[in-house]
């Protein structure tokens, strides 16, 4: 008699799914999943690339000829071609020419018209083959002896700081999600006490008849997890949806900052996510619910 009593009060859900509140916690949690959704893919998606751009540093160099006299930059530029070609044949060796040279100079000495006779150090990029040897200590002794003077560029102060950039990146990322989840567990939080409070009525009966509270509980874990998994889904989608129409050719046009693109394996992290924002928008109802049931139970 006491199982069908808890049954017929607990046959519908203590706060409904098709009321104005409840429409509204879904579409906050929505708008909470969909931030979390972009934080998380800018997050992966610049990790991505922060990773591609170290790869790129660490396997090139620049080669800077400090030409003292203009009429002997040719001459210096193929003893230095040669000399890297013969130490490194299997690697990709590109000689700027001096418009290019002058161009690299531009941000730092603006659109002016400068003397030809200006000695413009040359330069020369070499992109390493992975079975040359990547030291290039010994080339400024060699090209010195030779009369070359040189400047070598391993860009490992760009390198460094792509990674201290990454770094905080990440950390910086991290903190938004959990600043984010922490949102969704507090809006939880609330709702749960609030569907307590407006069913104060029914939870009272539940407990003269016996209800134990995780069997209470479990109502608002169960509802609340059909709520976090709806809103991750509503957040996901309209985040996805975004991405995509971020990492459009046109979009990168209209940005100043450039936009990370949108991998198909990311699918994985969203899902997982999706399953995550569930869960932790049930715990956070099931210890709510327990902590002031509880309570309750104390007073009686």
């Amino acid at each position: 008699m006491q199982d069908k009593s808890i049954k017929k009060l607990t046959s519908n859900p203590l706060l409904d799914p098709n009321s104005n509140n409840a429409r509204s916690l879904v579409f906050t949690l929505s708008i909470v999943a969909y931030l979390a959704t972009i934080a998380l893919l800018f997050s992966v998606t610049m990790n991505r690339m922060s990773t591609s751009w170290n790869s790129a540093l660490e396997n090139s160099a620049t080669i800077q000829i400090l030409v003292e006299n203009p009429t002997l930059r040719e001459v210096q530029v193929e003893i230095t071609f040669k000399n890297l070609k013969e130490n490194y044949p299997n690697s990709e060796i590109t000689v700027l020419d001096k418009k290019k040279s002058l161009d690299m100079l531009k941000p730092w000495l603006g659109n002016f018209n400068l003397p030809d006779d200006l000695p413009i150090p040359a330069l020369i990029s070499i992109n390493f083959a992975e079975e040359d040897n990547k030291d290039l200590t010994y080339i400024s002794a060699a090209l010195k002896n030779e009369g070359v003077i040189v400047e070598i560029d391993d860009h490992t102060r760009w390198s460094d700081q792509v990674k201290k950039s990454a770094i905080a990146l990440k950390v910086g990322s991290t903190a938004l999600l959990i600043l984010i989840f922490s949102i969704a567990i507090f809006i939880s939080n609330y709702a749960t006490k609030s569907a307590l409070l407006a069913q104060k009525n029914i939870i009272n009966i539940l407990l003269q008849v016996g209800a134990k509270n995780i069997f209470i509980s479990k109502l608002f874990i169960k509802q609340a997890g059909i709520r976090g998994l709806i809103s991750g889904l509503y957040g996901v989608s309209l985040g996805y949806f975004t991405m995509v129409i971020m990492s459009t050719e046109r979009m990168k046009e209209v940005f100043i900052i450039p936009i990370p693109n949108f991998y198909w394996p990311d699918i994985i992290y969203l899902l997982l996510f999706i399953i995550g924002f569930s869960i932790n928008c049930s715990i956070s109802a099931g210890l709510t619910s327990m902590n002031i049931l509880s309570k309750k139970r104390r007073r009686r």
